[in-house]
């Protein structure tokens, strides 16, 4: 509801369309690369490495892995947000906000841990309850959407579609302002891309299934399949929840305690404060108010700029919505927790890096990565402990990104390599549009934060380099050995046809050795 009332639906729309553009493309690129031969455990980390060797392959490796572990406080973090807040609804105030927070997601580590650690059977079991709760929320609030609100739910922004008063039109365009929290305002508008740095992390979840490409029973037709089907359903999805709270609830309004309603008037934009859509509902004609009007202790502000509870106000039955979020972040949670510790299992294995033979181990015949699982309980705890998403975010989203970018750097290099081993299955790719999907990716990152991305171009730059110094004894057939005699190839044709010259004469001695019977 924030991403429509900050960029309105057209604009909310086109962060949707650019998100799924990164997806879909780096999705093609996954699909041509898990179609082209036997894709083991490790996902990411396992296309990447035979595709364009260790040094990539590690790199990405570990960070994705890192990447996913963070991912996990992520989602809790946003779980326990919503708890806290219930709570505080409920006059329950233990430590404050932010310990509050750190407390509930320290709990919801401990159990997600515990579901881990039983086995992947249980973990899909409640995946499944998850999802179909998460479905009905969403059912719930496009019900309620449909439906004529109260008389106090239209006082609190939410004016339905009937009787004419939908607010469709006014919402269609964007109306960037100033980031509005409980304590401060912050200086200067948003932007576009402000809003879709925010909006980004929710479309970064397209590897969960080849995370687990180990435990797949056909990894070359799930991977693609269901990939491309996930992200276009959420796509659509995405896309209808936006349009339909566009329509159905204001941007912003304000009620002031201690006044009886008496009309209403629309104030002109103060410095500082986003007043230009804000009316207050119960201001008598030629109020003055300060420029602290939405942060002040007697206002209350709603619509879909100040409510985080938007979603469940438009909802048949708020509490299932409630539900539906905590779904969507344990769901998420899991899948993360279940995917870090594989894929460093799989960069472990390949005995790329010297004593990670520990964390190879794993339990039982699927070889579950148990000590991985405690490893990534202890590196998403102490993201939790932040506990704040917008610390946390950026740096996930580069991450993640940089894993994107290249795995399409990946399809492209083995497309114009020419080796006789690129034929995937997968048909729907192109080189270029691989490439394409590369610039994309890193732009993003940029566009995104501009120094979380330098530092996910260092960590992947010195892991890289530590690879290729070291040199570990690995033969995988990858692209950059194709291009390497390509480019042997190439030199060797220019040189038969350059012509010798005294300055750059050089002897070239052929040498019989052996026995002359054997030779």
């Amino acid at each position: 509801s924030w991403v429509v009332g900050q960029a309105g639906i057209g604009l909310a729309t086109v962060v949707v369309l650019l998100s799924m553009a990164v997806t879909i493309i780096s999705t093609l690129s996954m699909s041509a690369i898990c179609t082209n031969g036997e894709v083991r455990g490790g996902g990411a980390y396992y296309m990447i490495s035979r595709s364009l060797g260790p040094e990539f392959g590690s790199a990405i490796g570990i960070v994705f892995s890192f990447a996913n572990a963070v991912a996990v406080s992520l989602y809790v973090v946003g779980f326990a947000e919503t708890v806290v807040e219930l709570l505080r609804e409920g006059g329950n105030d233990w430590f404050g906000n932010l310990w509050d927070v750190r407390v509930v997601g320290l709990i919801t580590m401990v159990v997600l841990l515990a579901i881990v650690l039983i086995g992947m059977e249980w973990e899909a079991k409640v995946q499944m309850v998850l999802l179909v709760v998460l479905l009905a929320a969403i059912g719930i609030f496009v019900v309620g959407a449909f439906l004529r609100p109260s008389a106090s739910e239209q006082r609190e922004a939410f004016v339905g579609l009937h009787d004419g008063g939908s607010p469709f039109s006014d919402n269609f365009g964007p109306e960037f302002s100033p980031e509005i929290t409980s304590d401060d305002i912050k200086s200067g508008k948003l932007t576009f891309f402000d809003v879709f740095a925010v909006f980004f992390p929710a479309a970064t979840g397209i590897l969960a299934g080849a995370n687990i490409s180990g435990d797949l029973r056909d990894a070359q037709m799930a991977i693609p399949k269901g990939t491309m089907w996930a992200i276009v359903v959420s796509g659509v999805v995405y896309i209808l929840m936006a349009w339909l709270v566009g329509s159905v609830v204001e941007r912003s309004s304000c009620l002031i305690d201690g006044l009886e309603p008496s009309g209403s008037v629309a104030l002109e934009e103060m410095p500082g404060v986003p007043l230009g859509t804000c009316t207050v509902l119960n201001a008598t004609s030629g109020a003055t108010l300060g420029a602290d009007l939405c942060t002040a202790d007697n206002v209350n502000c709603y619509g879909l700029l100040h409510s985080y509870e938007t979603m469940a106000q438009v909802s048949a039955w708020p509490p299932l919505v409630t539900a539906g979020i905590f779904a969507a972040t344990i769901s998420s949670a899991l899948a993360s927790m279940v995917g870090a510790p594989r894929i460093f299992q799989a960069v472990c294995k390949d005995k790329v890096f010297p004593h990670t033979e520990f964390w190879a181990k794993g339990r039982g015949p699927s070889e579950d990565p148990v000590r991985g699982y405690w490893l990534s309980f202890i590196i998403a705890t102490g993201f939790v402990l932040i506990g704040e998403l917008n610390a946390i975010a950026p740096i996930l989203s580069n991450f993640f990104l940089m894993a994107y970018a290249l795995i399409n750097y990946a399809c492209f290099a083995s497309s114009v390599s020419n080796v006789p081993g690129w034929r995937p299955a997968f048909q729907y790719y192109s080189k270029w549009v691989a490439l394409a999907g590369t610039v994309l990716c890193l732009a993003v990152m940029f566009i995104i934060n501009w120094w979380t991305a330098l530092i996910t171009f260092g960590i992947t730059g010195a892991i890289y380099q530590y690879v290729a110094i070291t040199k570990p004894d690995v033969n995988w057939g990858t692209a950059t050995q194709a291009a390497t005699y390509l480019d042997a190839l190439r030199g060797l044709f220019k040189l038969q046809r350059a012509q010798d010259h005294i300055k750059t004469f050089r002897p070239q001695f052929l040498a019989l050795c052996g026995d002359v019977r054997e030779r």
